[in-house]
């Protein structure tokens, strides 16, 4: 079996031997349902549907026998070497060849590993909104349902990812802060429940209601800047994980878009968004 990687606290891990996976999940390391792929999967599974148990030996099953040593290097050893060779000179053709679809996994199982830190900000976001009348975190602080407020103390609306997320850390919408965080270059792990802006590798979409068009994406990897008009015009303009643009709507569906050689891509939407006082908040 291929070398498995796994999707801890946020972060992908590996790859690891079969066997220390097996052992790690008998040391409760793991779970059965912790998210685990190698290559040749399309996506990340729980790590129970690709492990195979081992098969015990029969009961009173005697051990092999040892092979006597033998004096000198034999026949089939001598084979052994010089294929050994003949493939450590191949080498420099091959890695050439293996090099690209393998790559081309790993950016795969990190594209749907963000993807489902991306859909659980998203449902912690919408479980936030129908406690809160329909308004997001980002929205001035808005009461629960069915609270008396006087008007007044109502406070300011987020200016940033980072206070959103914050947002539903405190209401325990969201348990692990990891959640936000994506391995990339200035980005640290959280170690506590008090976000900085260097933990959070995730914008969000401002000024969404109950009411907004599901075609508007929520979350999506920073990196990028997201232009709202009579088109959505997406550029480059920041250090990212992938070369894909990564994004969660709100109507549920994760999305990948391909940037063009100018590192900018424009979607027309089927609706309109014109002046609706949509915008982008980074960490």
């Amino acid at each position: 079996m291929a070398d498995i990687y796994l999707h801890l606290n946020g972060e992908q891990k590996g790859p690891y031997p079969a066997e220390q996976v097996r052992a790690m999940l008998a040391a409760a390391q793991i779970t059965p349902d912790t998210l685990a792929w190698h290559e040749g999967l399309s996506g990340w599974v729980r790590v129970s549907a690709i492990l195979e148990p081992t098969p015990a030996p029969a009961p009173g099953a005697p051990p092999p026998p040892v092979p006597e040593p033998r004096k000198g290097v034999s026949g089939w050893l001598i084979a052994l070497m010089v294929v050994g060779g003949l493939i450590v000179l191949s080498l420099p053709c091959c890695c050439g060849v293996l090099l690209g679809p393998i790559t081309n996994g790993i950016e795969k199982a990190k594209e749907s590993a963000a993807l489902q830190q991306e859909r659980a900000i998203a449902m912690a976001m919408f479980a936030y909104a129908n406690d809160h009348n329909g308004n997001y975190p980002d929205a001035p602080d808005a009461p629960a349902s069915g609270s008396v407020v006087t008007i007044g103390n109502v406070g300011q609306g987020a200016a940033t990812s980072t206070e959103v997320f914050q947002k539903l850390l405190d209401g325990k919408y969201v348990a692990d802060p990891g959640l936000f965080y994506l391995v990339m270059p200035g980005k640290v792990r959280p170690v506590s429940s008090v976000l900085a802006a260097n933990n959070v590798c995730y914008d969000v979409t401002a000024g969404l209601t109950a009411n907004s068009p599901r075609g508007i994406p929520l979350i999506y990897t920073t990196g990028f800047k997201f232009d709202f008009g009579r088109t959505i015009k997406i550029t480059r303009d920041g250090i990212s994980p992938f070369p894909s643009f990564i994004g969660f709507y709100t109507g549920g569906k994760g999305v990948a878009f391909k940037l063009g050689p100018d590192g900018v891509i424009s979607i027309a939407p089927p609706f309109e968004i014109f002046g609706t006082g949509y915008r982008q908040l980074r960490p």
